[in-house]
């Protein structure tokens, strides 16, 4: 699988942010992963960690 050039996480660490659900809290988890608050709440509640499609599902065509 590729991983986006610029993704700051790859899927493993994906795995780590979700399995730290319970031992880190949100903070310590965003410094010791070096990425947002938000990037953890995001993880933490996704099932599946590999990169989705950034294409839009629908197009707005004239």
């Amino acid at each position: 699988m590729n991983v986006h050039r610029n993704a700051r996480t790859t899927p493993k660490t994906r795995e780590e942010i979700h399995a730290s659900k319970g031992h880190m809290t949100i903070d310590v988890a965003a410094k010791h992963f070096n990425v947002s608050r938000g990037t953890i709440i995001k993880w933490r509640k996704r099932k599946n960690f590999n990169d989705k499609s950034h294409r839009p599902n629908r197009l707005n065509t004239a």
